[in-house]
Protein backbone atom coordinates (compact mmCIF):
# COMPACT_ATOMS: atom_id res chain seq x y z
CA UNK A 1 0.00 0.00 0.00
CA UNK A 2 3.01 2.36 0.06
CA UNK A 3 2.47 3.55 -3.53
CA UNK A 4 -1.19 4.35 -2.77
CA UNK A 5 -0.16 6.55 0.13
CA UNK A 6 2.58 8.26 -1.86
CA UNK A 7 0.06 9.00 -4.61
CA UNK A 8 -2.34 10.42 -2.03
CA UNK A 9 0.37 12.88 -0.97
CA UNK A 10 0.63 14.35 -4.48
CA UNK A 11 -0.82 17.83 -4.97
CA UNK A 12 -4.22 17.68 -6.68
CA UNK A 13 -2.86 19.46 -9.77
CA UNK A 14 -0.04 16.94 -10.25
CA UNK A 15 0.03 13.36 -11.50
CA UNK A 16 2.32 10.58 -10.28
CA UNK A 17 3.14 8.21 -13.16
CA UNK A 18 4.83 4.86 -12.50
CA UNK A 19 6.06 2.69 -15.34
CA UNK A 20 7.28 -0.57 -13.87
CA UNK A 21 8.96 -3.35 -15.82
CA UNK A 22 9.04 -6.02 -13.13
CA UNK A 23 7.37 -9.32 -12.34
CA UNK A 24 4.03 -9.20 -10.48
CA UNK A 25 3.75 -5.44 -11.08
CA UNK A 26 0.01 -5.25 -11.78
CA UNK A 27 -1.93 -3.34 -9.13
CA UNK A 28 1.05 -1.77 -7.33
CA UNK A 29 -1.05 1.30 -6.59
CA UNK A 30 -3.51 -0.17 -4.11
CA UNK A 31 -7.18 0.52 -4.91
CA UNK A 32 -6.41 2.29 -8.20
CA UNK A 33 -9.07 1.68 -10.86
CA UNK A 34 -8.16 -1.07 -13.31
CA UNK A 35 -8.49 0.33 -16.82
CA UNK A 36 -6.62 -2.43 -18.65
CA UNK A 37 -5.87 -5.65 -16.82
CA UNK A 38 -7.05 -9.11 -15.85
CA UNK A 39 -10.61 -8.07 -14.92
CA UNK A 40 -11.17 -5.54 -17.68
CA UNK A 41 -9.33 -7.45 -20.42
CA UNK A 42 -9.02 -11.18 -19.67
CA UNK A 43 -5.82 -12.44 -21.33
CA UNK A 44 -5.09 -15.43 -23.48
CA UNK A 45 -2.86 -17.98 -21.79
CA UNK A 46 0.86 -17.20 -21.91
CA UNK A 47 3.81 -19.50 -21.46
CA UNK A 48 5.08 -17.81 -18.29
CA UNK A 49 1.87 -17.77 -16.24
CA UNK A 50 1.62 -19.95 -13.14
CA UNK A 51 -0.55 -20.61 -10.13
CA UNK A 52 -0.23 -17.92 -7.44
CA UNK A 53 1.15 -18.99 -4.11
CA UNK A 54 0.86 -17.12 -0.84
CA UNK A 55 1.57 -17.51 2.85
CA UNK A 56 -1.56 -17.20 5.00
CA UNK A 57 -1.54 -14.03 7.14
CA UNK A 58 -2.05 -16.15 10.27
CA UNK A 59 1.26 -17.94 9.60
CA UNK A 60 3.05 -14.60 9.24
CA UNK A 61 1.51 -13.32 12.49
CA UNK A 62 2.54 -16.55 14.29
CA UNK A 63 6.11 -16.14 13.00
CA UNK A 64 6.23 -12.57 14.33
CA UNK A 65 4.87 -13.70 17.69
CA UNK A 66 7.46 -16.45 18.04
CA UNK A 67 10.36 -14.22 16.96
CA UNK A 68 9.45 -11.02 18.79
CA UNK A 69 7.53 -12.07 21.89
CA UNK A 70 4.75 -9.64 20.88
CA UNK A 71 1.33 -11.30 21.13
CA UNK A 72 -2.32 -10.47 20.37
CA UNK A 73 -1.44 -7.80 17.80
CA UNK A 74 -2.46 -7.46 14.17
CA UNK A 75 0.21 -7.33 11.46
CA UNK A 76 0.21 -3.51 11.32
CA UNK A 77 0.79 -3.20 15.06
CA UNK A 78 3.59 -5.77 14.85
CA UNK A 79 5.29 -3.74 12.13
CA UNK A 80 5.14 -0.42 13.95
CA UNK A 81 6.19 -1.87 17.32
CA UNK A 82 9.01 -3.98 15.92
CA UNK A 83 10.35 -1.79 13.08
CA UNK A 84 9.27 1.60 14.47
CA UNK A 85 10.15 4.39 11.99
CA UNK A 86 11.43 1.81 9.49
CA UNK A 87 7.95 0.26 9.09
CA UNK A 88 6.08 0.73 5.85
CA UNK A 89 4.26 4.05 5.42
CA UNK A 90 0.99 2.13 5.44
CA UNK A 91 1.59 1.21 9.10
CA UNK A 92 2.76 4.63 10.31
CA UNK A 93 0.15 6.15 12.63
CA UNK A 94 1.46 9.64 11.93
CA UNK A 95 0.99 9.29 8.18
CA UNK A 96 -1.47 11.79 6.73
CA UNK A 97 -3.28 11.39 3.44
CA UNK A 98 -2.83 14.12 0.89
CA UNK A 99 -5.17 16.50 -0.89
CA UNK A 100 -8.92 15.88 -0.92
CA UNK A 101 -11.84 17.17 -2.96
CA UNK A 102 -14.54 19.28 -1.30
CA UNK A 103 -16.67 16.13 -0.88
CA UNK A 104 -13.86 14.48 1.15
CA UNK A 105 -12.68 12.05 -1.55
CA UNK A 106 -8.95 11.86 -2.24
CA UNK A 107 -7.76 13.05 -5.65
CA UNK A 108 -6.92 10.04 -7.78
CA UNK A 109 -3.76 11.20 -9.54
CA UNK A 110 -1.77 7.97 -9.73
CA UNK A 111 -1.06 6.33 -13.09
CA UNK A 112 0.46 2.85 -13.12
CA UNK A 113 1.63 1.27 -16.36
CA UNK A 114 2.74 -2.22 -15.36
CA UNK A 115 4.68 -4.75 -17.41
CA UNK A 116 2.32 -7.55 -16.48
CA UNK A 117 -0.48 -8.66 -14.23
CA UNK A 118 0.10 -9.32 -10.53
CA UNK A 119 0.34 -13.07 -11.15
CA UNK A 120 2.67 -12.94 -14.17
CA UNK A 121 6.38 -12.73 -14.79
CA UNK A 122 7.87 -9.87 -16.82
CA UNK A 123 10.07 -10.97 -19.70
CA UNK A 124 13.49 -9.56 -20.44
CA UNK A 125 15.19 -9.29 -23.79
CA UNK A 126 17.77 -11.98 -23.08
CA UNK A 127 20.46 -12.09 -25.69
CA UNK A 128 19.43 -8.72 -27.13
CA UNK A 129 22.00 -5.94 -27.10
CA UNK A 130 21.70 -3.84 -25.07
CA UNK A 131 19.77 -5.99 -22.58
CA UNK A 132 16.37 -4.59 -21.60
CA UNK A 133 12.95 -5.42 -20.23
CA UNK A 134 10.53 -6.28 -23.00
CA UNK A 135 7.83 -3.95 -21.64
CA UNK A 136 10.19 -0.95 -21.54
CA UNK A 137 11.41 -1.79 -25.03
CA UNK A 138 7.83 -2.13 -26.32
CA UNK A 139 6.80 1.21 -24.76
CA UNK A 140 9.79 2.96 -26.36
CA UNK A 141 9.05 1.32 -29.73
CA UNK A 142 5.39 2.38 -29.62
CA UNK A 143 6.31 5.97 -28.64
CA UNK A 144 9.00 6.24 -31.34
CA UNK A 145 6.67 4.91 -34.04
CA UNK A 146 3.46 6.71 -33.09
CA UNK A 147 4.39 10.06 -34.62
CA UNK A 148 1.75 11.75 -32.48
CA UNK A 149 0.68 12.32 -28.90
CA UNK A 150 -0.58 9.10 -27.34
CA UNK A 151 -2.75 8.57 -24.25
CA UNK A 152 -1.92 6.27 -21.35
CA UNK A 153 -4.74 3.94 -22.44
CA UNK A 154 -3.64 3.81 -26.09
CA UNK A 155 0.00 3.27 -25.11
CA UNK A 156 -0.84 0.26 -22.95
CA UNK A 157 -3.29 -1.21 -25.51
CA UNK A 158 -0.76 -1.02 -28.35
CA UNK A 159 2.04 -2.28 -26.10
CA UNK A 160 -0.20 -5.13 -24.93
CA UNK A 161 -0.78 -6.17 -28.54
CA UNK A 162 2.97 -5.96 -29.17
CA UNK A 163 3.64 -8.34 -26.25
CA UNK A 164 0.52 -10.56 -26.43
CA UNK A 165 2.45 -13.83 -26.55
CA UNK A 166 4.68 -13.09 -23.56
CA UNK A 167 2.93 -10.93 -20.95
CA UNK A 168 -0.08 -8.66 -20.43
CA UNK A 169 0.71 -5.01 -19.59
CA UNK A 170 -1.88 -3.26 -17.43
CA UNK A 171 -3.07 0.28 -16.75
CA UNK A 172 -4.40 1.40 -13.36
CA UNK A 173 -5.65 4.99 -13.00
CA UNK A 174 -8.75 7.19 -13.01
CA UNK A 175 -10.87 7.46 -16.16
CA UNK A 176 -9.54 10.98 -16.66
CA UNK A 177 -5.90 9.89 -16.43
CA UNK A 178 -6.48 6.88 -18.69
CA UNK A 179 -7.24 9.24 -21.56
CA UNK A 180 -4.61 11.83 -20.58
CA UNK A 181 -1.41 12.19 -22.58
CA UNK A 182 1.40 9.87 -21.47
CA UNK A 183 3.94 12.08 -19.67
CA UNK A 184 5.07 15.18 -21.61
CA UNK A 185 4.82 14.01 -25.22
CA UNK A 186 2.96 17.13 -26.30
CA UNK A 187 6.19 19.15 -25.92
CA UNK A 188 7.98 16.91 -28.42
CA UNK A 189 5.30 17.50 -31.05
CA UNK A 190 4.73 21.23 -30.52
CA UNK A 191 8.38 22.34 -30.91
Amino acid sequence: MDFRQLVNMIHHKATFTILTDSCHSGGLIYQEKEQIGPSANPPKAVTNSYKRKCIPIEDIENMFQQNTGLYNLNIGDFMTLYFRDEASLSFQPSFRLGFHRSNGEAYDNGVLLSACQNNELAVDGSGIKPPHGMFSHAVMTVLENSGQVISNRRLVMVTRKFLEDTQHPCLYCSDENADATFLLQHQAYTN
